[in-house]
């Protein structure tokens, strides 16, 4: 427990170093990772949505079976 709680410290440290020390970074994206980037979040969503609308699907079957049920047990 306490060498994840020193990597934890350690990770804390950087990131608010990193925040209080300004550095002059010269980089770019090129265009072909931003469309890439682009893709990801659009697949993201899309990949959310469908799950969402699975989901409910199923929810919705559900209590429609819950509060009509159906005649299988007169069938037989």
């Amino acid at each position: 427990m306490s060498k994840f709680r020193a990597t934890i410290q350690l990770a804390l440290l950087m990131i608010i170093t990193g925040l209080i020390i300004p550095v002059n970074v010269n980089a770019y994206i090129d265009p072909g990772t931003g469309s890439y980037l682009f893709q990801i979040v659009i697949a993201t969503l899309l990949g959310v949505g469908y799950v969402a609308r699975d989901k409910i699907h199923k929810i919705i079957l559900y209590v429609k079976n819950y509060l009509n049920p159906s005649n299988d047990k007169d069938k037989d």
